[in-house]
């Protein structure tokens, strides 16, 4: 089996430490086949199924878990809850990772793993966060929001 691994390198990072972000610009050629992430900035309602891929403790080929969004808390702004909250534990290495709906639209990223009490839980920062962030530094992503409010 021939797995395909591209390096890229970075300079000139934007670093926002309140929401564990940071936008950079690559050196040199960028690869072609990047796959393109449509961004829901509607908050997914509590109980609604989500699933996270991402690449953790090292692995060359994508980890994916399943859970439901199980609460949202620290609201801090007109951006609504700072951090969404997911029934399944993730592992080590998994923040970062996207958080996406069974339509396939990002509704956050993996910011951190439960631990003690919490075992068994996933923590994300909710799309909106994410969309503000990059826009205020300059990347316009476009997104898609259902026509219809969330019932």
């Amino acid at each position: 089996m021939v797995i395909d691994v591209n390096w890229l390198l970075f300079k000139d990072c934007k670093v926002d430490d309140s929401l564990d972000l940071a936008v950079c610009k690559p050196v040199g050629q960028v690869p072609t086949r990047i796959y393109p992430l449509t961004f829901d900035i509607l908050q997914p309602l509590d109980g609604m199924p989500v699933a996270f891929t991402g690449f953790p403790l090292g692995f060359v080929q994508p980890l994916s878990s399943r859970g439901n969004v199980a609460a949202y808390r620290k609201t801090v702004d007109e951006n609504g809850a700072r951090e969404l909250i997911i029934d399944k534990g993730t592992w080590p290495g998994a923040s970062g990772s996207p958080v996406y709906s069974p339509e396939g639209k990002v509704v956050g990223i993996i910011l951190a793993r439960g631990t003690d009490e919490a075992t068994g839980i996933a923590v994300a920062l909710p799309a909106s966060f994410i969309i503000k962030f990059l826009h205020d530094n300059g990347i316009d992503i476009p997104t898609k929001t259902q026509q219809k409010k969330r019932k």
